[in-house]
């Protein structure tokens, strides 16, 4: 069984092209709220956290590390674009 970890937090990064109308900084209230809805779309079998305006995942699974980041990376794009103004990032934690 493979072990992963990650770390998903919000980042304003300001107006883009993408997201014009990103022209202040989401409250860390709504963040958490956001965080907590991420929590509630991952897969069954992925434990989360959230701590510190931060969601923190764990995955103990049978699929490879590129299917495991996709499962991550497709949620977390998914919630950006649905999202006026939130900048989900993704760092991989090591798995010790």
């Amino acid at each position: 069984m493979n072990n992963f970890k990650y770390r998903v937090y919000y980042e304003y990064l300001g107006p883009s092209k993408d997201d014009p109308f990103a022209t202040k900084p989401l409250s860390p209230d709504r963040v958490r709220t956001l965080l907590n809805s991420l929590c509630t779309i991952l897969p069954d079998h992925y434990s989360s956290t959230v701590k510190d305006n931060s969601l923190y995942v764990a995955v103990i699974t049978s699929e490879t590390e590129e299917e495991t980041d996709a499962v991550i990376e497709r949620l977390v794009v998914k919630l950006n674009l649905a999202t006026p103004g939130l900048s989900l990032l993704i760092e991989r934690l090591s798995e010790k």
